[in-house]
């Protein structure tokens, strides 16, 4: 349809496309190969492109380090927090390789070149051909959503990084812990500085999965001790509560009590909106010191230096937690179990819109898996295949 258009308007500008006189020639010349709302829709399609500032020279002088300035505060700071941190990675990097070059004059094979250089740069020598597929996979969903808003701006003709091949999802090289492992990392845990700090750290995703990010944003406000839930916040910025088992609860309790500044009442306390990881209150800080990521990571390398054989491998991390979990409870339980205590929310079918888990079931499977890697058996083992899938 855009061919015959441009055979019958070849001598014509572009306020033809407008004119309905010119869509009655347009149809007549297509000689059958279209109706006529679908040439309506396409020459309404041409208008909109003529009237948009689409080419470079229509917004002249314009830099690559003032077009990614203007995305940071706009696009970018829409997306979650985690996302933004993780892009903004990408585009300082663009921006100081070629942040004097127009946005039209980069290519693909630029994009390339430089996610190349900065993944080959921070693999190391031992590590396998897998090493930055993780960077590479990020840098390529940072430029995608980068240029797609250079070319709703008009800053840029086409987004070129539709081209970039995004890595395909690598086997997880981590494994789950099994009931030893959590009772030897329980065990050193309690032998830190900070033994219930520690503690707390490695039981929370021992006993409900939560990832990292997830751990560092919980709140004490977020905790309902009486109820036995919490509120998560996971990636995606997306919130999903979850049953707090009785054990768990038990050590909470104690761990929040312990946070407690005396000058604050336990109502307030309970409320209160500051970081659940936390160093107790002292003479410099009534209200204690939030933790988090730096913390978990210093945990675990005294983990390392404690327990050489468990980290042989390099398998074993905080996320081990997570393998774990999902592992006994997708072989008891199924999938839709699964689903909502990792917090996945993408759908593979239809159905998986329809199927919901109640939180009663939820209480019930934590509970177990808490027997389980406490080295019980699990209370409900007679019930554990009532929503395994058939066959």
């Amino acid at each position: 349809m855009v061919g015959v258009i441009e055979r019958v308007g070849a001598a014509r500008g572009c306020d033809a496309l407008a004119d309905p006189g010119f869509a009655l020639d347009v149809l007549t010349a297509a000689n059958g190969d279209g109706d006529a709302a679908t040439v309506g829709r396409v020459l309404e399609f041409l208008r909109l492109r003529a009237d948009a500032p689409v080419a470079v020279g229509v917004l002249p002088g314009v830099k690559r380090a003032d077009a990614v300035e203007l995305y940071e505060a706009g696009a970018l700071a829409l997306m979650a927090e985690g996302t933004q941190h993780t892009y903004r990675t990408w585009t300082r990097r663009l921006v100081a390789d070629h942040g004097e070059r127009g946005p039209a004059e980069l290519t693909g094979g630029d994009l390339t070149d430089l996610i190349a250089r900065h993944v080959l740069a921070g693999r190391r020598g031992d590590e396998r051909r897998r090493a930055g597929r993780s960077a590479e996979k990020n840098a390529v969903g940072a430029f995608r959503h980068l240029w797609g808003y250079l070319v709703e701006k008009g800053y840029a003709p086409a987004n070129v990084a539709l081209r970039l091949r995004k890595p395909s999802r690598a086997e997880p090289n981590r494994r789950g812990v099994t009931v030893e492992d959590a009772a030897l990392l329980r065990e050193l845990a309690r032998k830190g500085r900070d033994p219930l700090l520690d503690e707390v750290t490695v039981t929370i995703p021992e006993r409900l999965g939560l990832r990292r990010i997830e751990l560092c944003r919980l709140r004490l406000c977020d905790l309902d001790l009486e109820r036995a839930t919490v509120e998560v916040w996971g990636k995606g910025d997306k919130y999903r509560t979850l049953p707090l088992p009785p054990r768990l609860v038990e050590l909470l309790a104690r761990y929040v009590g312990d946070r407690r500044p005396t000058a604050v009442s336990v109502g307030q306390w309970q409320h209160i909106t500051e970081t659940l990881l936390r160093r107790p209150p002292g003479a410099k800080a009534p209200m204690g010191v939030g933790v988090g990521r730096r913390r978990i990571e210093d945990m675990f390398d005294r983990f390392h230096r404690n327990a050489p054989d468990l980290f042989a491998h390099d398998d074993v991390s905080l996320h081990s937690y997570r393998h774990a979990l999902g592992t006994f409870i997708d072989a008891r339980y199924g999938r839709p179990v699964t689903r909502a205590v990792l917090g996945h929310t993408s759908r593979r079918t239809p159905t998986d819109h329809y199927v919901h888990v109640p939180p009663e079931r939820l209480a019930e499977v934590l509970a177990d898996y808490e027997a389980h890697v406490l080295g019980g058996a699990p209370q409900s083992e007679s019930t554990a295949g009532e929503l395994r899938p058939a066959g």
